[in-house]
């Protein structure tokens, strides 16, 4: 549990309100479970949506996308479990290659676009799964930084993304 005290003089929190970390809690892991689920249940509904249409290019950048965000999710579970805020610090570095395949596949998807309009259907499917696989990532490094600030009692952004 958290115990909350009010201070005045902190303006970090909404309300002026400090919150300190007491004792161990528990919500990242329910989160991270809800997180993987999340990502399979979007995987899935796309693929419904996409039905047995022919994909438009290979698809290789956005399963790297994946396996990168599920390690991450992995990461930050062991992080919270071993309260290692070196192991979460790390871990918002990788937010940054997804940031950056999210990019790629979205230029690439881009060019398909304007060369043929008839890929505009099947390229938005796979922009939405590029873009909520970026987003997970970036939740992940969101749930991080609570780790760092659970052990430490500071709040801090580790990872400004250069994106």
């Amino acid at each position: 549990t958290f115990a909350a005290s009010i201070s005045t003089q902190n303006t970090e929190f909404p309300n002026s309100a400090k919150v300190v970390p007491v004792t161990k809690p528990t919500y990242p892991v329910p989160t991270i479970v809800i997180f993987k689920t999340y990502v399979f249940l979007i995987l899935a509904k796309i693929n419904i949506l996409m039905g047995d249409a022919p994909l438009i290019k290979p698809l290789i950048d956005i399963p790297r996308m994946a396996d990168i965000g599920l390690s991450m999710l992995n990461t930050c579970l062991k992080a919270f479990v071993d309260r290692d805020t070196e192991m979460a610090r790390r871990l918002c570095n990788e937010d940054d290659q997804v940031d950056a395949l999210h990019d790629q596949i979205y230029r690439e998807l881009l060019v398909l676009m304007m060369e043929n309009p008839r890929t505009i259907h099947m390229a938005t499917y796979l922009t939405w799964i590029s873009h909520n696989l970026e987003r997970i990532a970036d939740r992940v490094t969101n749930i991080a930084e609570r780790i760092v600030f659970m052990v430490t009692g500071k709040m801090e952004e580790i990872n400004v993304s250069k994106y």
